[in-house]
């Protein structure tokens, strides 16, 4: 794709008819180009568009679609000029990508509508990139990488891919980021029936709707399961803290009874034997030591105690919303990430 191409309405029309099952459809979009630029000045007009479009390789899609934009809008100035009541010669996000993808295959995406929806629905992507005239190219393109992913963990697809390149005396792009292979693999899956058996469903608006909303689902249980993981992770730290300091002979100090010693701790409960009313008592570590009625004689282990005393008093809650959240959450694995 020679943009400085000397005769260039020529170096389009080659590339025109090479391309011609991949973009120029009915409408004859890229075929317009090529009539554009054959009529007096209108070749460097065609080829400031095609200077604007590929001037630069690695944008972001933001920036990317907003010279796809740009594209059509010139291209579409061409077409009321000098055939305005034609429904070809129209340009549009389709057949603007794909001349990114013929200059710069590694860094974009080719898009076929019809071969691209129906992929998306055979392999349940339910993001939606929306129409031509609102088209969300990250989301197309995330669809891509996330193929490309799986083709890279395939073995026999990704030998498959390399024996390609194996005597053939063909010049072939590389494709080392297998966006070719991607665009191969959307478009021959329904055009070659691929697809063969396989039943899969459209997926439609209420469809999308129902799948979203099972995923924000199994984000909050994933977030529950999170919470509780780190509310068990805590009780642990505090059980082997007090296992340290609530140790059977340690020396308490009770508000009302007075200096005692540790006689047993369990399950939140600690057993203290008061000297002085020659008792033991059984109090609740959490209420004892959160309202202050024991206290030991160093002042940063006892505010240590206290802070830990709520999540002893759930030691035995703990463990079973633990197991709660996670059984919960085992029939929305599937739509997380």
């Amino acid at each position: 794709f020679d943009v400085e191409a000397e005769d260039f309405a020529e170096m389009l029309n080659r590339i025109c008819k090479a391309s011609d099952n991949l973009i120029d459809s009915s409408q004859r979009p890229f075929s317009a180009l090529v009539e554009y630029s054959r009529k007096e000045k209108e070749a460097e007009t065609v080829r400031e568009m095609f200077r604007n479009l590929f001037a630069q390789e690695n944008l972001d899609c933001d920036t990317k679609q907003q010279t796809i934009n740009e594209f059509i809008k010139a291209s579409e100035e061409l077409r009321m000029k000098y055939y305005p009541d034609s429904w070809r010669y129209v340009n549009d996000q389709r057949s603007v990508m794909m001349y990114l993808f013929l200059r710069y295959p590694d860094s974009n995406f080719g898009y076929k509508a019809n071969q691209a929806k129906s992929f998306a629905d055979c392999i349940e992507f339910y993001d939606d990139w929306g129409p031509m005239t609102d088209f969300k190219l990250d989301i197309f393109y995330r669809m891509c990488e996330q193929v490309i992913e799986e083709i890279k963990a395939n073995e026999a697809l990704m030998a498959t891919h390399k024996s390609r390149y194996e005597d053939t005396e063909r010049i072939l792009h590389p494709d080392t980021n297998l966006h070719i292979l991607v665009a191969d693999i959307i478009y021959c899956s329904q055009t070659y029936d691929f697809y063969g058996d396989m039943t899969f469903t459209p997926i439609n608006a209420q469809a999308r709707k129902l799948h979203f909303e099972r995923v924000a689902k199994a984000k909050d249980l994933e977030d529950a399961v999170e919470k509780a993981k780190h509310a068990a992770d805590l009780l642990v730290e505090a059980q082997k803290y007090i296992a340290t300091v609530l140790t059977n002979g340690a020396t308490v100090n009770h508000r009302k009874f007075g200096d005692g010693v540790i006689k047993d701790y369990t399950g939140g409960i600690v057993s203290v034997f008061f000297p002085e009313a020659n008792e033991t008592k059984r109090l609740g570590l959490a209420f004892a030591f959160g309202n202050g009625l024991l206290t030991l004689s160093d002042e940063e282990v006892t505010q240590k105690v206290k802070e830990y005393a709520p999540i002893l008093n759930r030691e035995q809650d703990i463990p079973k919303k633990l197991a709660r959240a996670i059984e919960e959450l085992q029939p929305y694995l599937e739509y997380l990430d």
